[in-house]
């Protein structure tokens, strides 16, 4: 399938995504100790009703970014009455083979082949 450009996003593939910028990135200081900078910067604080279908992919062994993270942007997704998948990569870590393997290269197909196959309509509606 081919896929054809769309001006709004019709569909979200994470692979391993951050929705808490660790203290060490962020300029402002300590999440804890500016609350509403750290909800202004957390992707689970925007989520609304007209969120594209959401893939998170996310290994169970990340030491950089906590599985947890992807856990709480899938339920405000879930909250949201919106369509999002949750794959785990079983001991993967941040990224390598195991986000690339047969497996996740399908399940990533198949993703974008439902969810890009109308990407017509959804420029044009």
């Amino acid at each position: 399938m081919k896929y054809r450009m769309a001006s709004v996003a019709t569909a979200v593939c994470f692979f391993v995504m951050p929705v808490h910028l660790p203290a060490r990135s962020s300029v402002a200081g300590q999440p804890e100790d500016k609350p509403d900078l750290a909800r202004l910067a957390s992707p689970v604080s925007h989520v609304d009703s007209k969120d594209p279908p959401l893939l998170l992919i996310h290994g169970d062994q990340d030491p950089q970014v906590p599985i947890n993270q992807s856990h709480e942007l899938h339920g405000a997704y879930k909250r949201n009455g919106l369509q999002v998948q949750f794959e785990v990569v079983h001991g993967g870590a941040h990224g390598g083979k195991g986000f690339f393997d047969e497996e996740r290269v399908r399940v990533l197909k198949k993703f974008l082949d439902a969810h890009l196959q109308n990407v017509d309509n959804h420029r044009n509606p």
